[in-house]
């Protein structure tokens, strides 16, 4: 292997790990820039929830962020749930969570982590690296959260 593949290799290891589940390709290419431009490896973007477990399980991310138009026959929540049991990695819905989902998922869905429809990029940002770092758990940094998001 050549120096330079190898230094490629090296430097993406120190980046966290995000996978991307959103069926908006513009809003895919958006996270996936941003991500990038702020030391984070998109390991895999998906359109569907079925994916996205099936990616998370085999990729191992640090963090999964899951968008608001996801195809497929499971619920956002669905996902959440399946990746949280399944996995160690942390959960953040993008956009609020739909009114049936609440419903239907009870209290299970503080678990996860959420940032408002129009939470920006800095928002983004800061909620990723808090919970990239491992430093909190999903359910603890949920207040946290929601400081930034209010906006």
């Amino acid at each position: 292997m050549s120096q330079q593949a190898n230094e490629l290799m090296n430097n993406d290891l120190d980046k966290k790990r995000v996978l991307i589940a959103e069926g908006d390709l513009l809003e895919v290419a958006r996270l996936q820039q941003l991500l990038a431009d702020h030391d984070y490896s998109v390991v895999a973007a998906v359109t569907s929830g079925e994916e996205a477990v099936t990616g998370a399980q085999w990729l191992r991310p640090d963090l999964v962020l899951i968008g608001l138009n996801l195809e497929g026959g499971l619920s956002r929540v669905m996902v959440a749930e399946e990746i949280g049991m399944t996995t160690r990695s942390n959960v953040i819905f993008l956009g609020e969570i739909d009114g049936t989902d609440a419903f239907m998922h009870g209290n299970r869905i503080q678990e996860f982590g959420y940032l408002g429809r129009f939470a920006d990029d800095e928002t983004v940002l800061n909620v990723a690296n808090h919970l990239a770092t491992g430093t909190e758990g999903i359910g603890e940094s949920c207040e946290w959260e929601a400081e930034f998001a209010a906006a």
